[in-house]
């Protein structure tokens, strides 16, 4: 019984979880639409370091937080009739998301909705939308959550994997040997 509780421990060391997902160095999609039209059309930028993107009052970091796992959106400080100056449904949309370990976006944790209360949802493993109805805001926080994204395990070669195996197997014959003699 103990063997086979070794056996299984070196099986499972063979795979690792991969670290935190970031989007640095990825260039990056946005898009955005108010009842159904599109307001600003598809625009690219590259995610570095700080704010990656400014659109007029709209401050965008897709590397934010200190693992660089997270997505803030702030306003300037003033009185705006909206984000993007519009009435009823906007739709904030971030597409190419390429997370650096090669994972997929899963989920998003939101932390600060802001004033806007904008729900998130996750339309392929590559794109992130922000729905909010618009309204007057002051400046501040507008978004603050964290990417979830799937596991990426390590590949292991097989040359190491067949060794590992093939030592706990020799282990697990020397004991058999031992305890018959």
């Amino acid at each position: 019984m103990k063997y086979s509780a070794i056996l299984a421990t070196a099986i499972l060391a063979l795979g690792t979880a991969a670290s935190a997902s970031t989007l640095s160095g990825d260039s990056v999609t946005r898009e955005v639409t108010n009842n159904g039209s599109i307001i600003v059309p598809v625009t690219s930028f590259t995610v570095g370091a700080g704010v990656d993107f400014t659109d007029a009052n709209i401050n965008i970091d897709m590397n934010a937080g200190a693992m660089g796992d997270q997505l803030e959106i702030t306003v300037a400080p003033g009185n705006y009739g909206g984000m993007y100056s519009t009435s009823g449904t906007t739709v904030l949309t971030f597409g190419d998301l390429d997370f650096t370990d090669g994972s997929s976006l899963i989920g998003f944790d939101v932390i600060d909705d802001g004033p806007l209360d904008f729900v998130a949802s996750i339309v392929d493993g590559s794109t992130l939308a922000l729905t909010f109805d618009e309204a007057p805001i002051t400046g501040g926080t507008f978004a603050l959550g964290t990417y979830v994204t799937d596991i990426v395990t390590a590949p292991v070669p097989l040359p190491a994997g067949g060794l590992l195996l093939l030592t706990g197997l020799g282990a697990f014959a020397v004991s058999r040997r031992k305890s018959a003699a």
